[in-house]
């Protein structure tokens, strides 16, 4: 393998983060705790999502309460 292909950039940042097992920052993929931290925010904070539609929890009380009604013991 080329030392070219060897890194990849870093998501947050952008600069070359090594692949290499023993070279890799403890931060990888991130070049830094830095930048780890800063991808982490963006999440938290609604700036990065998963595309998909969102999950509805429209009809799990109604099974719930179903299960109870079946089996008292439950609850």
């Amino acid at each position: 393998m080329s030392e070219a292909s060897t890194v990849i950039p870093c998501p947050s940042c952008k600069r070359p983060v090594a692949l290499a097992h023993n070279r890799r920052p403890t931060s990888f993929p991130f070049c830094s705790a830095r930048c780890r931290t800063t991808d982490l925010g963006a999440w938290a904070s609604g700036k990065h999502v998963v595309a998909g539609t969102p999950l509805s929890l429209d009809g799990y009380d109604s099974d719930l309460d179903h299960l109870l009604e079946a089996d008292p013991d439950r609850s």
